[in-house]
């Protein structure tokens, strides 16, 4: 396993971090077209973190593409998933118990849409990531094995 770290880079405030994550050493996290938008964080320097924001990316692997959307807001927020959603269950991210969603957008398709909502008392922010994959993937199976870290570990 490596971990990745998910950041946005500015000229104006320098690198301040999504999240990062734990994968397989054959997995490369890639920012997408739409890159990231953050409009507020915390911290400074290397220690900066977002609290308020959104970023897009890809994760490949040789088996498999997902797309991943983080989104984070200030605070404890009731962050609903715009999806037809057909399994809600509990999941643990960063040390924190969240909740997922399982089931596809609302325009149909045949992608499945798994969403993770957990909220980090570390940091003091709401996070939801967004997973988007092909229908024959065990999409819950798969984000369980990355390793959310959204805080620093003691």
């Amino acid at each position: 396993m490596k971990e990745v770290e998910v950041k946005a880079i500015s000229s104006l405030f320098g690198a301040v971090r999504f999240l990062r994550l734990k994968v397989p050493d054959d997995v490369e996290i890639m920012a997408t077209i739409y890159g990231s938008d953050v409009t507020r964080y915390k911290g400074k320097e290397n220690e900066a973190y977002v609290t308020f924001g959104e970023s897009y990316h890809v994760i490949a692997s040789p088996n498999y593409a997902l797309d991943m959307k983080i989104l984070i807001r200030p605070g404890l927020k009731e962050l609903k998933p715009k999806m037809r959603v057909k399994e809600i269950g509990d999941i643990e991210l960063g040390g924190h118990l969240g909740h997922y969603f399982l089931g596809k957008g609302f325009l149909g398709g045949r992608r499945k849409q798994l969403v993770t909502v957990h909220y980090c008392d570390q940091t003091d922010r709401t996070i939801q990531i967004i997973f988007k994959g092909p229908s024959d993937l065990d999409l819950l199976g798969l984000v369980k094995s990355l390793e959310v870290i959204c805080h620093e570990m003691e």
